[in-house]
């Protein structure tokens, strides 16, 4: 596996998985091609404005994107935060 910045064309690989049920069980719902469009953005703002995030995950042999992994800043007030999750799909 290989963790990189997002690209374009991961967009609909992006909606692909996240629109697939199985994929989705443990969710709260599945995601529409403008979340999943939103959801790109947001990375790529988080990355910009920190320098980190969730990072796209690819094969080392074929180049296909999987999924993602990172880390993410908790974005609500809560009686632990500041803070920072672990992210996957």
């Amino acid at each position: 596996m290989f963790l990189r910045e997002w690209e374009d064309g991961d967009i609909e690989s992006l909606y692909q998985m996240s629109s697939d049920p199985i994929v989705m069980e443990y969710f709260p719902a599945l995601l529409s091609k403008n979340h999943s469009e939103r959801f790109f953005e947001k990375m790529k703002t988080h990355f910009a404005e920190f320098g980190y995030g969730l990072w796209a995950l690819e094969t080392k042999q074929t180049k296909e994107w999987v999924g993602f992994t990172g880390f993410l800043n908790v974005t609500f007030y809560a009686s632990f935060t500041p803070a920072v999750v672990i992210g996957w799909k």
